[in-house]
């Protein structure tokens, strides 16, 4: 059976990635859907207006979360606790020993939830 529903940020080079990956897996098995998470409309805005989000986005279905009232410092990290609420598995690359990182939040958010983690960090 598998998985079929993947949610992702935009932010980082890892979301990209990833991004990159389900789009040509998609030509393949065509129904997978995607969800990219949005932190901010104003965001997107700055880089162009709702055309360029979209082009970018063209294909794959865009969410946002409530958090276009939170500090901007903090709506990436809300939304992450947000996506981890809704996920059955969280993939993600995460250097747990880092002294800090929105990536480490979220990895210990996910533990602390009991999700199932699929960490593809190497040493």
């Amino acid at each position: 059976m598998g998985n079929k529903t993947f949610i992702l940020g935009n932010h980082g080079e890892f979301d990209e990635m990833v991004l990159k990956v389900l789009r040509e897996m998609r030509k393949k098995y065509n129904d997978i859907n995607v969800q990219v998470v949005i932190t901010s409309f104003s965001q997107l805005l700055r880089r162009g207006g709702n055309s360029e989000k979209e082009e970018l986005y063209k294909y794959e279905e865009t969410i946002m979360f409530e958090v276009e009232d939170v500090h901007f410092k903090r709506r990436i990290s809300t939304s992450n606790k947000f996506m981890i609420d809704k996920l059955d598995i969280l993939i993600c690359y995460v250097d747990g020993k880092r002294t800090r990182s929105g990536a480490k939040a979220a990895l210990k958010y996910a533990v602390d939830k009991g999700v199932e983690i699929i960490n593809l960090y190497y040493k």
